[in-house]
C-alpha cells in the first residue's frame, strides 16, 4: 500500500522505487514495477491510499521478502536435557 497526496489511476503500471535498509552503507534501493490495483480517499483528509500488484521485481526484493517471513516466524527448538 501506498499513502500519497493525490489519488493514483487504476490499472495503471508504476515505477517504484523503495527505500530499504542495507549493509554498512545505510541504505539501497530497490525499483519495482507495479499496477495499482485500487485507490481510496484515506481517513487523513488530502491523503488517498492505492494498492499494489507487483509486475517486475529485482532477485534482491525477493530475498528481502524471504528475510522479512524468517525473521517475523516462529520455529520447533528442540529442548536440551
Amino acid at each position: 500500500m501506498l499513502i500519497s497526496d493525490l489519488p493514483l489511476l487504476v490499472g495503471a503500471v508504476f515505477a517504484l522505487s523503495l527505500q530499504v535498509p542495507g549493509d554498512e552503507s545505510g541504505r539501497r534501493t530497490l525499483d519495482v514495477s507495479a499496477r495499482c490495483l485500487w485507490s481510496h480517499e484515506d481517513e487523513t483528509p488530502g491523503h488517498f491510499d492505492s494498492g499494489f500488484s507487483l509486475e517486475i521485481a529485482p532477485t534482491e526484493y525477493f530475498e528481502l521478502i524471504e528475510a522479512l517471513k524468517y525473521y517475523f516466524s516462529f520455529y520447533a527448538v528442540e529442548a536440551s536435557a
